[in-house]
């Protein structure tokens, strides 16, 4: 029996269960590359040798990886093996860890069952995403359904040439906050387009894998999930209702009367259903599940979300990769000291068939082109006339109004959120979509 691994973890990020349970899995698979089973040394560690009997497995730890745990709530991690023997020996590739929550907290089990789930359909991802140099899929998971201690899933950062062990993890949201000041202009812009293009990578699974095709849909309904069931009276939206009501007009910035947003999702309700193209899709395609390597090349991470979110739906829409990312750009990310009148001007851009109209505002301008080339790149998926006020700008206001009700306390620029939200409305009213 080959040594005990010796994980080498900052202990502020992990309980006690949850520590044993990455110990007991990392040893489990360093056990299983002894013995050559599965696929996992082509996976993981392609240089890896039999004689390795002290290896060690390195945590290291960015923004969210590592940091606060997802929506699910399970803790993201980022780690390698590493050969404590044998020093010029390549390191594995990296791999995100993902771990749930220790028995007893708070959506433990549910948390627990996700990642089973996720490691279940795998094996229809590795179909769906096939160049898998651009994604980190799931490859083994170690837990069992009804047990109670933490599920550990395992998802390498495949890399088509060595060194495999010399890829830089960073976030793409490192580029895009008050924080990527640290870098210099030219080179955060060129990394920040990059982001764009990993978009393209999901162009088989939005389109051709799948043999895509239009469906008539209650965009509400479909769009349930990511708005946050803002339609209701959970906690995180009462502010929202106590601050715009149920009346038609509200009156908001510049004292000025606005479309009230829940009478506009009121109204899509209503309006039954939208010819909408369907695919397969990542699900939560943020700056925070984009890290970059090295060589600053984007991979695409957590693809917990990459599976129907409820039974039956076999398909989603694949414009709501691309919105949610636009969401981003225009509010989530933004720097706390952008100007007002900036902001104004930067939502008067809102239709998909019009080229942006620049502000001078640096952040501003960055965004807006960011966005002009994912419109672009999202055209070429949709690959057909549509109507591009119902296939985008609907989603993107129903995404964005789901985004400010849940996490706009959590953003530099809430009233952004909420101003970009207004003008949606605003938008999707003058249109006479609703």
């Amino acid at each position: 029996m080959a040594k005990r691994l010796k994980v080498k973890l900052e202990t502020k990020l992990l309980l006690p269960k949850q520590r044993k349970a990455l110990q007991e899995a990392a040893d489990e698979l360093y056990n299983m590359m002894q013995n050559g089973e599965g696929n996992f040394i082509s996976k993981i560690w392609p240089t890896f040798n039999e004689n390795i009997t002290t290896p060690s497995l390195h945590i290291e730890t960015l923004n969210r990886l590592g940091g606060e745990p997802g929506r699910t709530g399970n803790l993201v991690l980022a780690g390698r093996f590493v050969s404590t023997k044998y020093k010029d020996m390549l390191p594995s590739r990296p791999m995100i860890i993902k771990i749930s929550p220790e028995p007893g907290m708070e959506g433990a089990s549910k948390s627990r069952k996700w990642l089973l789930d996720e490691y279940k359909a795998s094996e229809n991802l590795y179909d769906q995403f096939s160049d898998s140099a651009h994604f980190a899929l799931p490859v083994w998971v170690h837990g069992k359904e009804g047990g109670r201690n933490p599920v550990v899933l395992w998802a390498p950062l495949e890399s088509r040439n060595p060194p495999y062990g010399n890829i830089r993890l960073q976030q793409a949201v490192d580029f895009m906050t008050s924080s990527s000041r640290l870098y210099f202009e030219d080179e955060r812009e060129k990394i920040l387009y990059r982001i764009i293009s990993v978009t393209e990578n999901l162009f088989e699974a939005h389109c051709v894998r799948n043999k895509t095709h239009r469906e008539e849909v209650n965009i509400i309904n479909h769009y349930e999930w990511e708005l946050r069931k803002t339609l209701k009276h959970v906690v995180w939206v009462k502010a929202w209702k106590n601050l715009w009501g149920n009346k038609e007009k509200v009156v908001d910035f510049d004292r000025k009367d606005w479309p009230n947003p829940f009478f506009i999702c009121k109204k899509l309700y209503e309006k039954v259903s939208f010819p909408l193209r369907m695919g397969h899709i990542h699900g939560d395609l943020h700056p925070r599940n984009i890290v970059f390597s090295k060589d600053e090349t984007p991979r695409i991470i957590d693809f917990g979300w990459a599976r129907p979110v409820k039974r039956g739906d076999s398909l989603q829409h694949i414009i709501k990769d691309f919105v949610l990312l636009e969401a981003n750009f225009r509010f989530m990310t933004l720097p706390p000291f952008l100007a007002y009148e900036s902001m104004k001007h930067f939502n008067k851009w809102l239709s998909i068939e019009n080229d942006p109209v620049l502000t001078g505002d640096r952040e501003c301008d960055l965004r807006m082109n960011l966005i002009y080339r994912l419109r672009n790149i999202a055209k070429q998926h949709v690959g057909d006339s549509t109507n591009w006020d119902v296939e985008y700008i609907v989603p993107l206001f129903l995404v964005s109004f789901g985004l400010l009700t849940k996490h706009s306390c959590n953003a530099d620029c809430s009233w952004a959120a909420r101003y970009t939200v207004l003008s949606l409305a605003d938008y999707i009213k003058e249109k006479n979509i609703v």
